[in-house]
């Protein structure tokens, strides 16, 4: 393979970044990353009133049918949940709302909490109470990141080695450069910096409590709802990053993770998952099989 090439740009008030491993492929790679995210956006964001989601929202309908790109993006979502007992909720959009916005456009009476195991996917036919508002943003951006591989790989052929990253989550391909990917692992300068090199195919996600956050009560909170209290966490990590075969269960776990507090590390040692916990404090903790390494200098980043 040649030497890589990278693009990068911002969406979803968020970083993406894009490398593969033929550079003349590069701008058709990104078009397609693109295309891939807007599909996405238009699927589920609950900040556009005309997404496939808001639309069955403001609806009052309790089924519908949905489109392959939702269905997928839902299935993962309730794969995360059952994955975490609950832990990562897609269905915390009215309460999301209440927070930070958008308006829901749906009576008081019908934005009662529920949680996941109300709603069911079956055959391509979405049920869930009337007024249930999704928020599936954290698995959107790794079901996303899955996605653009596939469809990169799809167009482009399997041979190129493809690493997206968008947020913090990133997938791979199973082609990849001499010595395999590295990733830098550090959310913000100035936090302890690591480095990893991806399997084949495997994934990592990041959860952090120090972005996206918004004023509640007259102080700054995470964006991250606890599911058992409907208040977003306070939690004792900065930054959480766990490493799976997939990008949707990275992120399941780090988001769990991040709501579990002190309960995280023996939470993640129990299931086997490699995880690197940084604190308020800015120190590290990792459970076994987390591959810290000295970071390099020019790393594709977290």
């Amino acid at each position: 393979m040649g030497p890589t090439a990278t693009a990068r740009w911002r969406a979803w008030s968020t970083d993406v970044e894009l490398t593969i491993t033929d550079a003349s492929l590069l701008d058709a790679a990104a078009d397609l990353c693109r295309d891939v995210m807007e599909e996405i956006d238009a699927a589920c964001s609950r900040y556009r009133i005309d997404s496939e989601l808001s639309r069955f929202t403001r609806s009052g309908a309790t089924r519908t049918r949905v489109s392959a790109g939702l269905g997928e993006l839902l299935r993962d979502a309730l794969a995360a949940a059952e994955l975490t007992d609950g832990l990562v909720d897609p269905t915390l959009g009215s309460r999301l709302a209440q927070l930070d916005g958008p308006t829901l456009g749906v009576p008081a009476s019908v934005s009662r909490p529920i949680c996941w195991t109300d709603v069911t996917l079956e055959d391509g036919v979405l049920t869930a109470p009337p007024g249930t508002a999704f928020d599936l943003g954290a698995i959107g951006k790794a079901s996303a990141a899955e996605r653009v591989v596939r469809t990169i790989e799809g167009a482009l052929g399997a041979e190129m080695g493809v690493l997206v990253g968008i947020g913090g989550d990133i997938a791979s391909s199973i082609a990849h450069p001499e010595g395999g990917w590295r990733i830098l692992v550090q959310d913000s300068p100035g936090d302890p910096a690591d480095s990893v090199a991806l399997t084949a195919g495997a994934a990592i996600a990041t959860s952090s409590t120090q972005h996206r956050r918004y004023r509640a009560g007259g102080r700054l909170v995470a964006h991250i709802l606890d599911p058992r209290s409907l208040d977003p966490v306070q939690s004792p990590w900065r930054t959480v990053t766990c490493a799976a075969v997939t990008c949707v269960e990275a992120n399941a776990y780090s988001t769990a993770a991040v709501i579990l507090g002190h309960e995280a590390v023996p939470w993640l040692a129990a299931r086997g998952v490699p995880a690197r916990l940084v604190d308020q404090q800015y120190r590290v903790t990792t459970t076994e099989g987390w591959p810290s390494r000295p970071a390099p200098r020019e790393p594709a980043g977290v």
